[in-house]
């Protein structure tokens, strides 16, 4: 039963993540803002619908970049059409200028929950010109319904004399 007793959903009460685990970067080439040594501080920042999520900072990395982190998008949802991608994003970080953008990348999502994408490796593009300067190993690609959060009312899937109270 859900929270207000009147749907069976229980989508009143279950909030929803992308979840995905970045395992490295391979082959890079980045061009751009390097420092003295020929090394980058990287990070990646992935977007999907109107959500960000940047990764930690890994420093002094040169052609491979071991991340290992998971990150997670809350409260994206599913797009059933399949139409919304991933963008994932390879920045140079630094503390005196601004961040460079090294690569970009886009791939697909489930278009359910309970659907993972295994591990893949995505070709990583400069966002200049658009030739291939590396590739990200990404793993574990899914959505999760999961967590239950505070009430926040009644759902309004079934119950419109709740959303807007009882008149007598």
């Amino acid at each position: 039963m859900g929270c207000c007793a009147s749907c069976c959903c229980m989508n009143c009460i279950m909030d929803s993540y992308l979840h995905m685990y970045i395992r490295e970067i391979s082959k890079a080439n980045f061009k751009g803002d390097m420092n003295i040594m020929g090394t980058v501080d990287v990070s990646i920042r992935i977007k999907y619908q109107s959500y960000v999520q940047d990764s930690k900072i890994l420093k002094g990395e040169k052609k491979t970049m071991s991340f290992n982190e998971p990150l997670i998008l809350e409260n994206a949802t599913v797009d059933e059409s399949g139409e919304a991608k991933l963008v994932i994003e390879v920045w140079d970080v630094d503390s005196t200028t601004a961040d460079d953008l090294l690569a970009i990348a886009e791939c697909d999502v489930p278009t359910r929950y309970a659907e993972n994408f295994g591990e893949r490796r995505v070709e990583l593009k400069d966002p200049k010109s658009g030739q291939v300067n590396g590739e990200i190993v990404v793993d574990q690609l899914h959505f999760i319904k999961q967590k239950v959060r505070r009430y926040m009312g009644p759902c309004k899937c079934c119950c419109c004399c709740l959303a807007t109270g009882v008149s007598e």
